[in-house]
């Protein structure tokens, strides 16, 4: 590491202590001032709120916001970054697990689907990945392992209500079960969106935009496969190394991955309305902000 590069890390610590001490006092003085009575000398309470607020959103909250060789660590600076190098309608070229995983496509569709989701689009003005995209913010569990939306009641005893078993899960044939209708869905998405990327982000001006699209699928790419790895390794190391069943140690990864899930959905949960955010400019930061975090 560079003298200058050191120097420059050194300072953004203490800049961020001095910012944390300080929000601490406004902290403070806000509780006080709550619980005191008002005095003619004492501060409004909404000046101690909105410097607080300030704060706040000046601290750092992503503990490793490096991606595609940007720093994200607040949606200010994702603004920023959509405001000078991203067209605004190409928010559906970033992706994490969940947006990756629900642009899978489905074996089967009646062409009577197509013509009815081809309606719903142009009804409300986006296309289909926009539309799948948006939606996908909006779940807990990616549709290959559940429909379940968030506050949505499910009668299912499972974690995973579309994988009941490892057996739905890995036929061990490389094409049947989820892993495999997972496996050969991302082999076509990543010719598709890199393909995609390079078309849509052309030109030196839109080259961040370009590398930053293509680390966040090639990441998300390699979460899905480490995954697939994971799941089947843990299940075999439960069956083989202790004295669980084949439905218990199903039971313990359904958990997991349903946890796992669940741990993502709270940065997409600010995300899942920013369709009604009459900026494309800031819409678009919404979504690239909760992924930044999901990352």
């Amino acid at each position: 590491m560079s003298e200058d590069m050191r120097l420059a890390l050194d300072g953004l610590v203490d800049y961020v202590k001095v910012l944390s001490e300080e929000q601490e006092k406004l902290s403070e003085a806000l509780v006080t001032r709550q619980h005191d009575p008002p005095s003619p000398a004492s501060p409004d309470i909404r000046t101690f709120t909105a410097q607080l607020k300030v704060l706040e959103a000046r601290i750092p909250t992503l503990p490793n916001g490096w991606l595609g060789g940007e720093l994200f660590q607040s949606r200010v600076d994702v603004m920023m970054f959509v405001e000078v190098h991203v067209p605004s309608n190409a928010f559906h070229l970033f992706h994490d697990v969940v947006t990756l995983l629900e642009s899978l496509s489905t074996t089967h569709v009646e062409r009577k689907d197509v013509l009815q989701e081809w309606y719903q689009y142009t009804k409300v003005g986006v296309n289909k990945a926009s539309a799948r995209y948006m939606a996908s913010l909006g779940l807990i569990l990616p549709t290959v392992f559940s429909r379940t939306r968030e506050g949505a009641p499910t009668s299912s005893k499972h974690h995973l209500p579309a994988v009941k078993s490892f057996k739905d899960w890995n036929t061990y044939d490389g094409v049947s079960g989820a892993k495999g209708y997972i496996a050969s869905g991302m082999d076509d998405l990543k010719y598709q969106y890199c393909q995609d990327i390079e078309q849509s982000f052309q030109g030196d001006s839109l080259m961040k935009a370009r590398v930053l699209a293509m680390e966040m699928h090639e990441l998300s790419q390699n979460f899905v496969l480490e995954m697939s790895s994971w799941i089947d390794a843990f299940y075999q190391e439960l069956v083989t190394m202790s004295e669980a069943s084949e439905d218990e140690a199903w039971d313990v990864i359904g958990s997991c991955i349903k946890k796992a899930f669940e741990v993502i959905r709270v940065p997409h949960a600010p995300a899942a309305n920013a369709t009604m955010d009459p900026n494309p400019v800031s819409q678009c930061a919404t979504y690239l902000w909760a992924l930044a975090q999901s990352h």
